[in-house]
């Protein structure tokens, strides 16, 4: 005790470990930018190659279908990976709500910070899929842009 008898404010801090599935969303992220780093300079190539090579008309509808595919195919990927952050969010919500509905008093703050823990993965997702939306939307307009020019 004290000596004068004031007991004063002593913040614990109690520290959790991210749940398993969190983990492994942050590593999907990070695959998924990744690889989508890759594919989008490929395709980067592929347009600068087009750009150059317009007058080779053969090969033109292959090269256009090919990033037209790698386009459709980052746009899925964008879905996919918004469906997952929206489930992860959503699964980590249900066990903080579990675990402060289990206790005998409501912590305003192990609620606070459980919240703010599980929207970080919704965060982290969306600024990944809104970056990839955006990098791959830019060369679909070029490859418009490109398609009209050579059919004009």
């Amino acid at each position: 005790m004290q000596e004068n008898g004031v007991v004063g404010f002593d913040p614990i801090y109690v520290y959790r470990h991210p749940p398993l599935i969190a983990n492994f969303f942050i590593l999907y992220l990070f695959v998924v930018a990744a690889v989508s780093l890759v594919r989008w300079v490929r395709l980067l190539r592929q347009l600068w190659w087009l750009k150059r090579h317009a007058d080779i008309a053969a090969q033109l509808t292959t090269v256009w279908n090919a990033i037209s595919e790698t386009v459709q195919s980052a746009k899925r990927m964008v879905v996919l990976t918004c469906l997952l952050s929206g489930a992860v969010t959503a699964t980590q919500l249900v066990v903080t709500v579990a675990e402060v509905s289990s206790q005998k008093s409501l912590a305003v703050g192990a609620l606070n910070g459980g919240l703010a823990m599980a929207l970080v993965n919704l965060e982290f997702g969306l600024w990944v899929s809104a970056a990839i939306y955006a990098a791959f939307a830019f060369c679909e307009g070029v490859l418009a842009r490109h398609r009209d020019r050579i059919e004009k």
